[in-house]
């Protein structure tokens, strides 16, 4: 039984099984046992986890839109035909990494609105660049995002904050006091919270151990989570029949957006990536699912 997913489909139904941790605990005993009450259904735990599964499959099937983010890693994207496939509902579009701007990233912005793609504008964070100005580096970086973003259009969608490599790996409270600062700034500008990009690799290499207060403060700010389905590097598209990520996404105890590949294919976006598995030199690009009602959380006008 694989109690990772457990943990994600009973908050998904919310069920509060505590921290997804993989670890059979109390609270997730609990959450099960609530689950199995309320639905009349009296046996055994993992054939439990099983109903409770194919619960999740029929609620989020119809629901679930997928999307996807580009850089300028992903060349000259052709968003008419990305908008004429029907696969990409939503879209976050690389404008900054440190106080530098993106070559492709306003071409893709603009591309998005002109064919009706709800997009947004995220960030690739660098604290690692200017430590000795603490948190002004903070606040020079988000003002950077904030000039090549310009004013929001209808249907924009809210600032991201990707927090991965960029981060220092010495001083966790540093660089989540940091990535605080920079929500800060764009908050007061766009009038909306940031969405935090980031992957389990990083929140226990860079983060887990920051005071708790700045931890807490962090992820009051909604979740995109990198958690890749497994095979995802081996066949186009690989992995859709995931759920929901089987990673600990802890501090966090839910997502916003899953980031489920990085090998996903949509017809415009043609430059190959990667170099690795069965699909070397073949387009790719990166691939998100969220469900329309969460989406619409993350319109900037509708996020408060």
């Amino acid at each position: 039984m694989d109690v990772f997913q457990l943990q994600s489909d009973l908050i998904s139904l919310s069920f509060d099984p505590g921290t997804i941790d993989g670890s059979f605990g109390p609270l997730t005993m609990a959450a099960v046992l609530d689950w199995a009450t309320t639905r009349g259904h009296l046996m055994p735990v993992n054939i439990c986890a099983v109903e409770i599964s194919r619960e999740v499959a029929s609620r989020l099937t119809p629901s679930r839109i997928g999307g996807l983010d580009v850089s300028g890693h992903n060349g000259a994207v052709d968003w008419r035909k990305v908008a004429e496939s029907g696969d990409a509902k939503f879209c976050w579009v690389k404008l900054t990494e440190g106080t530098s701007k993106q070559k492709s990233g306003e071409q893709n912005l603009n591309g998005c609105r002109a064919f009706g793609i709800p997009v947004g504008g995220y960030h690739f964070a660098r604290p690692d660049s200017h430590q000795s100005l603490r948190m002004k580096d903070a606040e020079q970086e988000a003002k950077a995002f904030l000039r090549a973003y310009g004013t929001p259009q209808p249907d924009d969608l809210t600032a991201a904050l990707d927090l991965e490599s960029g981060l220092l790996k010495q001083d966790h409270s540093y660089n989540v006091e940091w990535a605080i600062r920079w929500c800060e700034v764009v908050e007061a500008a766009l009038g909306s919270p940031v969405l935090i990009y980031t992957g389990k690799p990083y929140i226990d290499s860079r983060m887990r151990k920051a005071d708790p207060s700045l931890l807490a403060e962090l992820v009051k700010r909604p979740l995109w989570f990198a958690n890749y389905a497994r095979g995802w590097d081996d066949k186009p598209n690989g992995g859709e029949a995931d759920l929901a990520p089987w990673k600990s996404m802890n501090p966090w105890s839910k997502y916003a957006v899953w980031q489920w590949t990085g090998g996903g294919q949509i017809p415009g976006v043609e430059r190959p990536r990667w170099t690795r598995g069965k699909l070397k030199n073949q387009p790719r690009c990166d691939r998100n699912w969220t469900t329309k009602k969460q989406l619409e959380k993350l319109t900037i006008q509708r996020s408060f």
